[in-house]
């Protein structure tokens, strides 16, 4: 029964945030004033903008697989990746997908089930690693204009609290796990011997300097991608949102709506745009919402090959498997 309480407590959340947004008249009376459709050139845009993120997201998955030890072609690892991407519409936070696809590289190839997890985390703390890189910048340069309100001001200092503690722990992760390092964890602590083989990806990705510089500059264009998807898609609604407001908003975004809290970051992340957009932009509540909106259900398209994965997608053969 438990299993169950969470995920529903995740759809409550999800359609409590969609109605606390569209709860107020004026906000319904300002979506119904809106021009509709949305301009079309800039919604391509935006949709090829999306494609450039998950096509080097794919291509960034199987160099990942690569370091890792992971023997799996590219179409393949092209089609978990979109599979993953299917999987995390119906998943909370916008990080879902991975265990599936942990999950299928585990079963594939039952010797390497570390090196699948080591993949995943690479992936993942490729992607950390440029947000942190970009937040940086944004601290340094625009620190200032995110100080207009207390709530903006409050949500930027909460990402710079959560990516300057991450960047923190991974720093700790590795280094109490060197083999000469005097301060180790303790040989009892809980599931100590799997975080000491998970530090092996930071062993990984530095033994392969060139492909991880790969791995670094995919992350980079993934990242790119999705601020182009949510650029263009406010252009399409009409707003005039500055290139460089956008480039400082939407790390700020990602971060919050990486929460595992709603379902795909529903409810929750047109909360923040909204938070952000109206003080910082001065745009219309209306504006903000169809803006995350549009910017959603523009990037959901290229999860749609992932269903087809179902049907057409096949398994390494047993001959390749057994030479991995």
């Amino acid at each position: 029964m438990r299993r169950f309480l969470w995920p529903l407590l995740r759809v409550i959340i999800t359609v409590a945030l969609l109605w606390w947004i569209a709860r107020d008249p004026a906000i319904r009376a300002q979506l119904a004033a809106m021009p509709m459709p949305p301009a079309p050139g800039w919604l391509v845009a935006g949709w090829l903008a999306s494609g450039m993120n998950e096509l080097a997201g794919a291509l960034r998955w199987w160099l990942c697989l690569r370091i890792a030890g992971v023997p799996l072609r590219f179409p393949q690892a092209a089609g978990l990746h979109f599979l993953g991407l299917f999987i995390s519409l119906f998943l909370p936070g916008t990080a879902g997908g991975d265990a599936a696809k942990v999950a299928a590289v585990m079963f594939w190839y039952p010797g390497r089930k570390i090196a699948a997890v080591l993949a995943m985390l690479m992936e993942r703390l490729s992607g950390l690693f440029i947000v942190m890189i970009w937040t940086t910048v944004v601290a340094a340069l625009r620190a200032e204009w995110f100080q207009r309100t207390p709530a903006t001001a409050a949500l930027f200092h909460t990402v710079l609290v959560f990516l300057g503690t991450a960047g923190l722990a991974m720093v700790a992760w590795y280094l109490i796990n060197r083999p000469g390092w005097p301060l180790r964890h303790p040989r009892r602590f809980p599931f100590g011997r799997r975080i000491s083989e998970l530090a092996g990806v930071f062993d990984l990705f530095l033994a392969g300097r060139r492909q991880a510089l790969a791995v670094l500059l995919l992350a980079s264009v993934c990242h790119a991608g999705n601020v182009g998807l949510y650029y263009f898609a406010a252009r399409a609604q009409g707003m005039d949102w500055a290139l460089a407001d956008a480039l400082s908003l939407m790390p700020v975004i990602d971060v919050i709506t990486m929460l595992p809290v709603t379902l795909s970051g529903l409810g929750l992340r047109e909360a923040v745009f909204q938070a952000l957009l109206v003080p910082l932009c001065a745009v219309a509540p209306a504006t903000a919402v169809l803006v995350s909106l549009t910017g959603f259900f523009v990037g959901a398209t290229w999860s749609l090959p992932g269903a087809g994965v179902f049907f057409w997608f096949r398994a390494p053969a047993q001959k390749e498997r057994a030479d991995a």
